[in-house]
């Protein structure tokens, strides 16, 4: 597996059904887990709007 943490940026990885993408969760600079998802094609648009939902998902509170 890929690790997008030490770099806080996303890793993309091609597979045979699509781009696996690792995404840090950041709460400032602590990060609090990775989230993984799988796209059949990644653009510009795609990598913005997904660096903006690790964001929303890392300020869940979690107990």
């Amino acid at each position: 597996m890929s690790r997008a943490g030490p770099t806080e940026s996303a890793v993309e990885c091609p597979q045979g059904d699509g781009i696996r993408v690792y995404l840090p969760l950041l709460d400032g600079s602590d990060e609090v887990g990775v989230m993984a998802l799988t796209l059949d094609t990644m653009g510009d648009d795609d990598r913005r709007l997904l660096r903006r939902l690790a964001g929303l998902v890392a300020d869940i509170p979690t107990a």
